[in-house]
């Protein structure tokens, strides 16, 4: 089975990022066996969805307990709970958990390296993921 793919999509985004909670460096085998392109998009996305939870309503429920830089992580620990948990949350069906999994932001740089054998280029997404990026949703 060849796994190079070129296209970039949605559901391979999510395959990767939940598997990469169970088995990361399994994840980071599967995304460095992608395009160059693919990893690119998948970081963009990645960095959109961490936005997507970037918001006032979110945090105001941790931060009692964790810091800016952990509320980050948290997000990337909503993201490897897979598509249907992401979106529970985000329309707020479900609570954030105040569980975190930093391992998810250097997803793609460790793919980059495995299939390059360099460090992943500098690369600015669309959208920032860091805490308090997402204007609109902290007024």
């Amino acid at each position: 089975m060849n796994i190079e793919d070129a296209n970039f999509s949605e559901n391979s985004f999510w395959q990767i990022v939940e598997l990469s909670f169970s088995d990361f460096q399994a994840a980071v085998l599967l995304l460095s066996q992608k395009s160059i392109s693919f990893m690119l998009e998948f970081e963009e996305f990645l960095a959109q969805k961490l936005y997507d939870l970037d918001q006032k309503v979110f945090a105001q429920k941790l931060y009692e307990n964790i810091s800016a830089d952990d509320f980050l992580y948290v997000r990337c620990f909503v993201l490897s709970q897979g598509k249907f948990f992401y979106e529970k949350v985000l329309s707020q069906e479900m609570p954030m958990l105040s569980q975190t999994f930093e391992p998810l932001l250097s997803l793609t740089e460790k793919a980059y390296f495995l299939k390059t054998n360099n460090e992943f280029p500098t690369f600015r997404t669309a959208f920032s993921y860091e805490t308090g990026s997402n204007k609109m949703c902290w007024q």
